[in-house]
């Protein structure tokens, strides 16, 4: 019988398009499972950090599994209900092993770094590496296999003529605690990754106040509104995009050197922005960095009387 409120579910049925399940706990898999095996779907099972839990059910669906690298217990974990001893264990052992106890099943998986900070990556990757992931496997999981299970491995997922070759530099091993990004080549063209000063320079400049600015990239032009907050030389604030409120944090200023984080929320989807420039009294002018490309953004202060 025709339902016009299923309609939109047909081309994930009919025309075999892909279905993402976002699991947080082991009923979650067990459920997506079951609609899959039931409508026949192009499933994946997203999240899954209790996958563990029913590795079994996963290695005999073969649904390919995005396996998170956020390794907070959900609220129906048995591990956060009875004691914040066991709750702590659970985020500090069991949820990172998740990733290795699946390896050690045979069982495929990428890794995805959804709902984390981009600061957050790194180190839940090396906890995942510490309880028994193979640092290669690791690897893998972030290349080739989300590659295979995206369609696109013909093009990306690994370095061979013919394929796009996106690559990093680093100061050590691609995982290793107090490894540094040095450099970047994104479609042949090289980023130097400047690390910040240990110390912040004294600074006589101050910041705090509004800023109106300009953004000019590949998508266009956009003009906004700054407002920043000035503590010794720590920087916070806002932004007023017609996208919305911006929050701004980790800023930091270091004579005429600037940084901040910008954490925007652009089509419904969070993202992280690293600005890095130099200010002025008056002006202010630098580079937005974000994952698939950059921006420059230059701005004015406004002064107190136009506020």
């Amino acid at each position: 019988e025709y339902d016009p409120f299923l309609e939109t579910l047909s081309q994930f049925v009919v025309q075999n398009k892909p279905v993402f399940f976002n699991c947080q706990n082991q009923e979650d898999i067990k459920r997506a499972l079951g609609l899959i095996e039931e409508f026949k779907l192009n499933g994946f099972l997203s999240g899954a950090n209790e996958a563990w839990r029913v590795a079994g059910l996963i290695k005999k669906a073969k649904v390919p599994l995005l396996v998170s690298l956020d390794f907070k217990p959900p609220f129906s974990s048995i591990y956060i209900n009875q004691s914040e001893e066991l709750k702590e264990k659970a985020e500090k052992e069991i949820y990172p092993a998740n990733a290795a106890n699946l390896y050690n099943q045979g069982i495929k998986f990428a890794l995805t770094s959804h709902g984390l900070k981009s600061s957050e990556v790194s180190e839940n990757i090396q906890k995942a590496i510490k309880a028994g992931l193979p640092v290669e496997e690791a690897l893998k999981a972030m290349t080739i296999i989300p590659a295979e299970y995206l369609g696109v491995s013909n093009i990306l997922g690994s370095l061979e003529p013919g394929k796009i070759a996106n690559l990093i530099l680093t100061s050590g091993e691609i995982f290793g605690e107090k490894t540094k990004v040095e450099r970047v080549f994104v479609d042949g063209l090289s980023f130097e990754i400047k690390q910040p000063p240990k110390e912040a320079k004294p600074s006589a400049l101050n910041v705090a106040g509004k800023w109106k600015a300009a953004i000019s990239g590949p998508m266009g032009e956009m003009e906004m509104t700054i407002e920043l907050v000035q503590e010794g030389n720590a920087i916070t604030g806002s932004i007023l995009t017609e996208m919305g409120k911006w929050e701004i944090s980790d800023g930091l200023l270091s004579g005429s050197e600037l940084t901040f984080i910008i954490t925007a929320t652009i089509m419904g989807e969070k993202m992280e922005i690293a600005f890095s420039g130099t200010a002025q009294k008056d002006s202010m002018e630098g580079t937005l960095s974000f994952s698939g490309g950059s921006a420059k953004l230059k701005a004015t202060r406004i002064p107190d009387m136009d506020l």
